[in-house]
């Protein structure tokens, strides 16, 4: 069972995420934590009004499943943040069984992903047996499987203390720390810090680059763990070297050898089936090779986004007749846009003015294309394939 401590992180993040998917950049005010158990979460605290509120106590609801013990119905009459810690306190005392995180689906709308604190408490168990941190230092948000696992089931199996990174780091390493970041953060440290602790890394969310890895423990970095997984399935594998093949957690077992197009299925200790959300090459009876997403995925800032749903977005714009987008060059992943619009002689500088009018309105924060390359068709090759194109300044 979760201590108090863990469910006021886990709230706060959870609402933070939420007001801040409803309001934008106006979630920038929101009062700075931790939070006080005397917070009201309505226009007085958090400024949530009624329609926000009956959003919040359902998301809170549906990630918790207070429902199972039959109490939700408190979270819309008792509206201080200490309240609703105790109501999901409460609630895992009765029944502690299952909890939700949410990711986006292959058409961008969010996917609820249901699993037993069970398993969840066998991945934390073999992470802990495997790393022995002394604290975990966490630069991810707890309300996701990856920050719950790490900073919050882990950290109770470990008997360890928990500190947030994401602000600020430590005053000083301690060699027996465990950092949990995600690619981008891991690129940050590697720019900001002169000399990188040697403490043990772990990084998950995205596939982290070769050279990055190889860089962060040149620079000192003791050792980099890298975590395979999803929403949907928890952590799969594991491996602390970059080029080697990633080994499958114990808790998973392999049904046969891997489908003709490379799927692997797999059965959890619970009896959880499952199957990876990659095309995967086995290397040995229990590690592979990570070759491709199914779904079509990519990661911008460590969450999944659909460049054909983001496509068909922009598409539905009335000057835009076909839309494309991908990953951009460079180290920050954010997504680029082509743009054939509807008429070839339209004002360039309006359109692009349009479209970021149109991606605030339909799009979240990570599915926005950074920058519009407008094109009079979409560039193909000798065989009518499609091809790249070249980004415009």
């Amino acid at each position: 069972m979760l201590v108090r401590e863990s469910i006021c992180r886990v709230l706060e993040d959870k609402l933070r995420a939420e007001l801040a998917a409803g309001r934008g950049a106006d979630a920038v005010w929101l009062p700075p934590g931790p939070w006080p158990d005397s917070l009201p979460i309505g226009e007085a605290g958090l400024g949530a009004d009624s329609l926000e509120l009956l959003a919040l106590a359902g998301s809170v609801n549906e990630m918790f499943h207070i429902h199972d013990t039959g109490i939700e119905d408190a979270l819309l009459a008792r509206r201080y943040f200490g309240d609703w810690v105790d109501l999901i306190q409460q609630s895992w005392k009765a029944n502690a069984g299952r909890v939700s995180f949410h990711t986006s689906g292959s058409t961008g709308r969010p996917k609820r992903c249901t699993h037993t604190m069970l398993d969840l408490a066998a991945e934390a168990d073999e992470h802990a047996r495997r790393l022995r941190p002394g604290r975990i230092l966490t630069a991810v948000p707890s309300h996701h499987i990856y920050g719950f696992i790490f900073s919050v089931l882990l950290p109770l199996q470990a008997g360890c203390e928990v500190i947030d990174i994401r602000t600020q780091l430590p005053a000083r390493f301690l060699e027996d720390d465990v950092l949990v970041s995600f690619p981008e953060h891991w690129q940050y440290l590697g720019r900001s810090l002169r000399h990188l602790p040697a403490v043990t890394g772990v990084t998950s969310t995205a596939p982290m680059p070769t050279g990055l890895a190889r860089d962060l423990c040149t620079r000192g970095l003791h050792r980099l763990v890298e975590i395979y997984g999803s929403s949907e399935t928890g952590g799969i594998g594991w491996r602390d070297d970059p080029d080697a093949p990633f080994a499958l957690l114990d808790l998973w077992s392999v049904r046969g050898a891997p489908a003709a197009d490379g799927t692997l299925l797999l059965t959890g200790r619970s009896g959880m089936q499952t199957e990876t959300p990659d095309l995967v090459a086995m290397a040995e009876s229990r590690s592979f090779h990570v070759r491709r997403r199914r779904d079509g995925a990519v990661q911008v800032g460590g969450i999944n986004v659909f460049p054909a749903h983001i496509a068909a977005t922009l598409e539905r714009h009335p000057l835009v007749a076909h839309a494309r987008v991908r990953l951009a060059a460079g180290a920050c992943s954010r997504l680029t846009a082509l743009i054939v619009p509807n008429d070839p002689d339209v004002d360039q500088d309006k359109l692009r003015q349009q479209l970021e009018a149109w991606i605030i309105l339909h799009l979240s924060g990570p599915e926005r294309p950074r920058s519009f390359t407008i094109a009079a068709q979409i560039p193909t090759g000798d065989f009518g394939k499609e091809r790249g194109w070249l980004e415009m300044a």
